[in-house]
């Protein structure tokens, strides 16, 4: 491998470590402030909130079959007004709605309202015992509801009812998202042995399906049971066979599908089937559950839909939902936080080395690209009913940029103060805008380039400042430097170093030029021209001067670098090619210009030349050809 490749090398490999360590620190410290309690409630606060845009875009719905196996009795504004009832209605009205609704051949009748009171001091002391008796007598399974602060009263728990315990559970934003199926013992009683109580939702299913709750415990984190779905539909009754087989959160938690058409959740007024005016058939097979959907009654909970009904959805509902998502098998699984964790990562990788690779514009449009094609496919894993982390990704995407902009800016401003520290001196201010505009043309770490060199050596100067004082020499020389220096950057040179009379100067780098070879010849004739004006003029003012000058050019393959010690580097060429040009312009007379064979092939027609002896140079085992400038053909 030769230098230039090593240098790249080393510079890939620098790059990629910046990129991987970058890469890695973002999504690493968006995933740790998921631990910690402020960071941890604000970025899950911000995945709900996608998710709730995800359910209302109907990310899930496409995929979900309808369930038509629930019915809702809401017990509704016009309800109150048509019964002319007031809160809480007498339950000889609940009494017959059960009647009706068992006469038409419901599955079960599951009430979300409570009965924590007793009717005994009410105008109406017997209500309790009619309603016991219309549960007794329901050939449907009757459920009612209890919770921590309403317990069932006496009456209707000593009857055939069945009991399940409820309780919405609100996340950090106060928002209904998830429902759950069995509850440690909340001071009532396991049922079954378990250690749980099973929820109302739970015990609804259990009656409509057919399951004990022994066989729906909880093992190892997961909720699994087998269960047949009937249903009847015009008279025929199917039987399908089903099963559940749920990974859950902690508690039995488990995401309510709201994406379930509402179109197949019938609502009915209470009053329409008390008064007739609804065809009780319908209820046939079917889930039907009694709960209030007046605001009055504040049985409403904010929940995702509020993003598309502008308000809070009724608890029944909210069960509803529960339910045919159970019924359905229509969970949203999450994913675990490591998958999360490795997509994340593998995207920040890629962003890293786009963003220090490309242009800033390009890494921004290819950044923005990546970032949307993310939230693509988490919004399409949700239509596989797959809720993956869509926010906190981004934010790791956000901080990748941000972290390796920042980085890539630094280095490059760094980079340029570099490049202006090294070439400021040495090139014309052009130059050093288009190398800090572009320092891909600069490799400092070194590489190998054919340039044209140009050697100046003042003639006989040795003897010149042996004869004059000190400060005359150094005035002499500062005024010769600064007329050749002008016209060496007139014509594109960068002055690679001084050598006491003599300088030493680079055609074609740092930044490449095709026409580096003509631009070095031109240089050296104008330079021969001044020469002889500058020590004209300085003896017609009766001042210390030169004798002439004499100039040697070559050209060929040399390193180029940054060369030195840690505490002292210069910009500079080494090799054979640069030892060649210091002998040519050894030889050289007063004002004459020697080129040698590789200068001389570049440019035999553009300039008439005079071919010189072959001579033997010093540290050259064969003879070199060496040529003399006469004129430039232009």
């Amino acid at each position: 491998m030769n230098e230039e490749n090593r240098t790249d090398a080393a510079d890939n490999r620098k790059r990629s470590n910046y990129g991987l360590i970058i890469g890695l620190a973002a999504p690493a410290i968006v995933y740790i402030a998921l631990n910690l309690p402020f960071f941890a409630t604000l970025l899950n606060l911000l995945e709900q909130r996608f998710y709730d845009f995800k359910i209302n875009i109907g990310a899930v719905s496409v995929f979900t079959p309808a369930s038509k196996n629930i019915a809702v009795v809401k017990i509704d504004d016009d309800s109150f007004a048509k019964l002319d009832m007031k809160w809480p209605w007498n339950r000889r009205i609940y009494a017959r709605l059960i009647d009706i609704l068992s006469r038409s051949g419901a599955k079960v009748i599951a009430f979300d309202v409570f009965f924590s009171e007793s009717s005994a001091k009410s105008e109406d002391p017997l209500q309790d015992a009619v309603m016991a008796e219309a549960i007794d007598n329901s050939t449907a399974p009757v459920v009612l509801a209890y919770s921590k602060s309403d317990p069932l009263i006496p009456a209707f728990a000593a009857t055939r009812a069945e009991k399940g315990f409820i309780e919405n559970i609100f996340d950090a934003d106060s928002i209904v998202r998830r429902s759950r199926f069995l509850y440690p013992d909340a001071g009532f009683g396991a049922r079954g042995g378990t250690g749980f109580e099973p929820s109302w939702n739970l015990v609804t299913l259990r009656n409509f399906i057919g399951f004990s709750t022994a066989e729906a415990v909880l093992k190892n984190d997961r909720f699994a049971v087998n269960f047949n779905m009937y249903s009847r539909e015009g008279g025929v009754t199917t039987v399908e066979q089903r099963g559940v087989d749920l990974k859950l959160a902690g508690g039995s938690d488990f995401y309510i599908n709201y994406g379930i058409s509402s179109n197949y959740i019938k609502p009915v007024s209470f009053y329409k089937i008390v008064t007739g005016e609804y065809d009780p058939r319908w209820f046939e097979g079917k889930i039907v559950l009694v709960g209030a959907t007046v605001r009055s009654l504040h049985d409403d909970f904010p929940t995702p839909l509020m993003l598309r009904d502008r308000a809070t959805t009724p608890g029944v509902f909210i069960h509803a939902y529960a339910q045919a998502t159970f019924l359905e098998n229509a969970f949203i699984r999450e994913t675990g936080g490591w998958l999360n964790f490795i997509i994340t990562l593998a995207v920040c990788l890629v962003l890293a080395f786009i963003i220090f690779e490309r242009t800033p514009l390009t890494a921004f449009i290819i950044s923005l690209a990546l970032a949307a094609a993310h939230l693509v496919f988490t919004t399409g894993a949700f239509y596989a009913r797959v809720n993956m982390h869509s926010v906190t990704p981004q934010i790791a995407f956000f901080l990748t940029y941000v972290l390796m902009s920042s980085y890539k800016y630094l280095k490059e401003e760094r980079e340029k103060q570099m490049i202006k520290g090294i070439f400021k001196q040495y090139v014309t201010p052009e130059v050093v805008d288009e190398l800090l505009r572009d320092p891909e043309k600069l490799t400092l770490g070194g590489e190998k380039k054919s340039v044209t060199i140009l050697f100046a050596d003042i003639r006989n100067f040795t003897r010149l400042s042996e004869q004059i004082a000190p400060e005359t020499v150094v005035e002499l020389l500062n005024s010769y430097f600064d007329a050749m220096l002008e016209i060496v950057y007139k014509h594109g040179g960068i002055l690679d170093k001084y050598l006491g009379d003599g300088m030493m100067v680079i055609f074609g780098a740092p930044v490449a030029d095709e026409n580096s070879t003509i631009n070095a010849l031109r240089c050296a004739l104008e330079m021969q021209k001044a020469s002889i004006e500058f020590s004209r003029s300085r003896r017609a003012a009766n001042l210390a001067t030169i004798d002439g000058i004499g100039i040697g050019l070559n050209t060929g393959e040399v390193v180029v670098g940054n060369i030195g010690s840690q505490k002292h580097k210069e910009y500079t060429i080494i090799g054979d090619n640069v030892n060649l040009t210091a002998r040519i312009v050894s030889i050289a007379l007063v004002n004459q210009v020697l080129i040698s064979e590789n200068t001389y092939r570049l440019l035999s027609s553009k300039a008439e030349v005079k071919k010189q002896e072959t001579v033997k140079l010093k540290g050259k085992s064969n003879p070199v050809n060496i040529y003399e400038i006469i004129k430039l053909n232009e």
